[in-house]
């Protein structure tokens, strides 16, 4: 744990410094990539099961490869292995193209750096990809894929509302690629569509959006541990052993972990309240909308562990939202940006302490 915890006192040293350095968060990019790149096979869940995987994607035909439902991940094994890589090698490669792919996110969406990054370690997020590496791979092209979603909505004067000047093509190709990684990253195809959804109302408080969102996670809380054992009933018996596992302790077996979820996105809505009248009409719909299908997906994590990943992804919609919201003043005591990122650090720490998450204690390849 000695480790991450250093990596985490480095990241708000450099934050709070009043010049930020460049060198450092670049010095610390690479040690994260070092160290997911040569870790053991013990550090991160599924790492084993990920390598075992690898291995049967080698052995497919490049048609298989395509058809997959995880095309994209096949895809990449296959390539891996013709260029005959091994185990260690595709975690090394692994570990590369994450890095490559967050960097890229970080720069296409214009973000502060260093605090996105930096946030995003505390979220946890960076070290997912120790553990479930698909996903971790889809939440990253999302977020490069989420560029084009910005670049091409617009608010339509002299009517205020928000529309589409050109379709998001970007963002559908991106997507596409994600999806190849994980299926579930299609939720965030619900984004677009409450951007239109808000753009046409008049109202648009951050109070509109913080309701909408506990509304429905409310229904769902409702409505789901009722159809959810009929669904698994009815699916096939690899997706009852994925997502029912969790499930026999009861409809709510994961309160826990999505109590604390639901905390940190209030943490998000606090600083979206605290910020919002800085932001012009477009950034509040497209946070606003963030911060609804946050709060009503947060009921998948409370009702299942497997389920609730689909969390991961508007975790890191939630992180590069905040790296624009905090970017002002983060650094003075008196600022209320500034508790927010201390309270993502302690999150951190409650992070690190999660059993499912197995990357504590840290050790290297053998």
């Amino acid at each position: 744990m000695t480790i991450y915890i250093c990596i985490e006192a480095v990241l708000l040293v450099l934050l709070f410094k009043k010049k930020p350095h460049h060198i450092g968060y670049s010095l610390i990019s690479i040690e994260l990539l070092l160290i997911s790149a040569f870790r053991a096979e013990s550090v991160g869940t599924d790492v084993v099961n990920y390598i075992i995987e690898y291995n049967l994607h080698g052995i497919e035909t490049w048609k298989e490869s395509f058809t997959n439902s995880e095309y994209a991940f096949a895809i990449y094994c296959k390539f891996l292995n013709v260029l005959g890589l091994k185990e260690r090698g595709f975690l090394i490669a692994t570990a590369i193209l994450f890095a490559l792919l967050l960097m890229i996110a970080l720069h296409v969406n214009h973000c502060d750096k260093i605090l996105t990054f930096s946030l995003f370690y505390f979220a946890g997020l960076y070290l997912q990809s120790f553990c479930i590496i698909r996903q971790s791979l889809a939440i990253v092209t999302a977020l490069i894929s989420y560029s084009s979603l910005e670049k091409n909505y617009s608010i339509q004067m002299p009517y205020n509302k928000g529309r589409f000047q050109r379709f998001p093509i970007g963002f559908v190709i991106g997507m596409i690629i994600a999806i190849g990684f994980h299926p579930t990253v299609i939720v965030l195809f619900a984004l677009p569509v409450m951007m239109l959804f808000y753009g046409q109302k008049r109202c648009r408080k951050p109070s509109v959006f913080l309701r909408d969102g506990i509304l429905c996670m409310s229904a769902a809380l409702i409505i789901l541990p009722v159809l959810y054992p009929f669904i698994l009933q009815h699916s096939k018996e690899k997706y009852q052993v994925l997502y029912g596992g969790s499930y026999v302790t009861g409809p709510f077996g994961n309160w826990k972990s999505g109590i604390l979820l639901v905390t940190l996105y209030l943490i998000f809505y606090i600083a979206y309240y605290n910020n919002w009248k800085k932001l012009t009409e477009k950034e509040n719909i497209i946070v606003g909308s963030v911060i609804m299908l946050a709060f009503a997906c947060s009921s998948l994590s409370i009702i299942n562990s497997t389920l609730g990943r689909t969390n991961l992804f508007f975790e890191g919609l939630m992180v590069l939202m905040l790296g624009k919201l905090l970017s002002h003043r983060y650094a003075r005591i008196k600022s209320i940006n500034f508790y927010v990122i201390l309270v993502f650090a302690a999150f951190f720490i409650l992070y690190l302490m999660r059993d499912s998450i197995v990357v504590v204690p840290y050790k290297i390849w053998q």
